[in-house]
């Protein structure tokens, strides 16, 4: 599925929402997006469609605009 949408981020999938992973992060439904920062802060949840490549677009932009 993640070739077939050209996803090329990384992903975490339990298969359920009662998994160590989904636990952890507090997974309520499939599927959760979160877009962290270059230091691994949450910045984003929920992004979907154009939304996600905007917030995406905007911790880029931080990213060119700092030294990590």
């Amino acid at each position: 599925m993640l070739q077939e949408q050209g996803i090329t981020w990384r992903q975490a999938i339990d298969k359920t929402t009662q998994g160590p992973i989904a636990t952890r992060w507090n997974v309520q439904g499939w599927p959760t997006v979160y877009v962290l920062d270059a230091k691994g802060v949450i910045r984003f949840k929920g992004s979907r469609g154009a939304r996600l490549g905007t917030d995406v677009d905007k911790l880029m932009g931080e990213m060119e605009d700092r030294s990590y």
